[in-house]
């Protein structure tokens, strides 16, 4: 069967939402049961996929009983995680183009996410619903939860650091969230926290001022509460956090047979979302007892605060699709952030020198932005030309650089896959003038040396908090003794999305973008913050640190798709935590006084400016 007509089977069963019937449960990724249903059906059409093809296994599909959701989500983990069935065919994602004309007014009612949403509340809230109602984000946060499923298919296993990644995935969604909400001139999200009951312990049962709702699915208004479900009683929550918490506290989790095993990331994050386990000793899975499901349960509870029976959807945070539309989503993973923090403020600082290169910045003027379109690099050989336009000496690296980062919001016709393949004419959706990044960074090895160069971006104001770093790049660059100059565009940032971007500096359609893992990774117009809509722009501090690659290197990432919040396909390639050098707290909490005494790292100062107005 052509490829072509392979995918538009896989397209027509995954897209279509007909409402389920009467006595068919709703399906949701976040509930313990249906994972297990899926990823016992997903087991059986990866065997047949490899088997006989994925025709045959699309067949076994359509002709399947099971719940339809439950076989859409198979189906998408088959696609994902077959190996034969991904050379022919894809998970459908989100498709956004610009339109001929600019639009200024919102986004039409009618459509699937309106902006300004009037269900938003408070009214205040609404001035990011631009950002939380982004399609591109949203189907971001779907296809990551494919490839990394809380429950893999039958026969498969999680990668070692999956949880890990879990836990720092979303920590990245809460830095850019808040740094949003600075912009917008709002304050932090409150991590919906639990609050003590009249009887002592902990219990979720404080009002949620927030009401949300989208088209189709259920409203929740300002001042519902979290309750039992027939599915989940509230007291769960309460249990798994004091579980979380002793953990933490433990620095141990608790496994089969009575056994504890020293607690990392990884296996916080795993049983903070109740997903599959891996020993980090070993190669099978490990037995945690005890922790529920803390962060998939309160998933559901908030989608069913309301009671849904005139409505097959529930709310929004009920599926992977549209769970990030909705404000308490993040109250929610603040929760579930403070956790992994409290995790890691036990595990001391970082030694920067154990796994710094043996390089050195002289300053903040070592880093330069320089608008890519200017940039005329033969064979996309940045480096190349930003030896030639800079070279080594400090008074050439001024020009043509800029302190600016340009953003505007562009009109856009988008494809939306979970919507019956609707297609939203006039979406206002953020993009960026590209831009890349020169750095000169004096090698002080007597011979060559590989180094991982990391980039992160923070809020001028948010840039004293660690967990507000936003990472913009990491990557490897070969240095030669004495004074290097490397440029980074960012349409290869290790952030995003790369297929499909067609900036100067992006990877070739041909180079290996065929792995479903390239259908992961942050949407690239969302790379860089909104900035503010005035002629000041807002400021940031762009940060960039270099450490041995040699030291640095767990595995070669031979994927395309966003290696820091994806990983690759066998193992996360990096040997450090994610987030390094901000996955610490910093000697006496002073970010910026850490970086400007190391002189492998360095700062520089930008302003980050929208040249439209914010919708809403």
């Amino acid at each position: 069967m052509a490829g072509s007509d392979l995918q538009d089977r896989v397209n027509a069963l995954v897209t279509a939402s007909t409402p389920p019937a009467a006595d068919v449960e709703r399906f949701s990724p976040f509930r313990e049961d249906h994972l297990e249903r899926s990823a016992r059906l997903a087991g059986e059409l990866i065997g047949i996929a490899e088997d006989r093809g994925p025709a045959a296994a699309m067949d076994a599909a359509e002709r399947s009983d099971e719940n339809p959701g439950i076989v859409k989500h198979a189906v998408k983990l088959m696609v994902t995680h077959s190996p034969r069935a991904r050379r022919d065919v894809a998970v459908p994602a989100v498709h956004a183009a610009p339109t001929a004309a600019r639009l200024a007014a919102a986004v039409p009612a009618q459509t699937l996410m309106p902006v300004p949403n009037p269900a938003t509340q408070p009214a205040s809230e609404r001035v990011l619903d631009w950002y939380r109602q982004d399609p591109r984000a949203n189907d971001h946060h779907s296809h990551w939860h494919i490839v990394y499923p809380g429950r893999p298919p039958d026969g498969l296993l999680a990668q070692k650091r999956q949880g890990e990644l879990f836990l720092y995935m979303h920590q990245q969604m809460m830095a850019r969230y808040t740094t949003e909400r600075a912009i917008a001139g709002l304050a932090p999200a409150v991590p919906f926290e639990p609050v003590a009951a009249a009887g002592g312990g902990e219990a979720y049962g404080a009002a949620i001022p927030e009401g949300y709702g989208l088209p189709r699915y259920t409203t929740r208004p300002p001042g519902e509460t979290l309750h039992d479900t027939a599915d989940v009683p509230l007291g769960r929550l309460a249990s798994a956090h004091h579980a979380l918490v002793a953990a933490v506290a433990d620095r141990a989790v608790d496994v089969g047979a009575g056994g504890t095993h020293p607690l990392t990331a990884a296996l916080l994050g795993a049983a903070t979302e109740s997903s599959e386990a891996i020993d980090p000793d070993g190669q099978q899975p490990l037995p945690l007892v005890g922790y529920g499901s803390l962060h998939n349960n309160g998933h559901v509870l908030v989608s069913e605060v309301v009671p849904t029976a005139a409505n097959p959807h529930a709310g929004p945070m009920y599926y992977f699709e549209t769970a990030i539309c909705d404000p308490f989503f993040y109250r929610w993973h603040g929760h579930i952030d403070d956790l992994y923090a409290s995790y890691q403020d036990t595990t001391g600082a970082n030694d920067y020198d154990a796994f710094a290169a043996d390089v050195r910045f002289r300053g903040h003027d070592d880093v330069a932005l320089v608008p890519s379109a200017s940039i005329t690099a033969p064979d996309g050989d940045f480096s190349a030309w930003a030896v030639q336009r800079f070279g080594a000496d400090p008074a050439t690296f001024a020009a043509p650089a800029s302190d600016e980062l340009l953003t505007r919001f562009v009109a856009a016709r988008v494809w939306i896959p979970w919507a019956d393949g609707a297609t939203v004419n006039g979406a206002m959706l953020l993009e960026h003038d590209p831009f890349t990044v020169v750095l000169r960074i004096e090698s002080l090895a007597a011979a060559a040396q590989d180094v991982t160069v990391r980039l992160f971006l923070a809020h001028g104001d948010l840039a004293g908090d660690r967990r507000r770093w936003i990472e913009l790049d990491k990557f490897r660059a070969t240095l030669q003794p004495g004074v290097n100059v490397v440029a980074q565009p960012d349409a290869r940032s290790s952030v995003i999305k790369r297929k499909g971007v067609t900036a100067p500096g992006a990877v070739a359609p041909g180079t290996g973008l065929g792995s479903m893992w390239c259908d992961c990774g942050w949407p690239y117009g969302l790379l860089l913050p909104s900035g503010a809509s005035s002629a000041a722009g807002t400021p940031f501090k762009l940060m960039a640190a270099v450490t041995n690659h040699e030291l640095d290197r767990a595995n070669e990432a031979t994927t395309c798709g966003s290696m820091s919040f994806c990983g690759a396909e066998d193992e996360y390639p990096d040997a450090r935590a994610m987030g390094y050098p901000f996955d610490k707290r910093f000697p006496n909490d002073d970010v910026l006084a850490t970086i400007g005494s190391h002189p492998t790292m360095t700062v520089r100062d930008v302003t980050i400016r929208c040249a439209d107005a914010h919708p809403g």
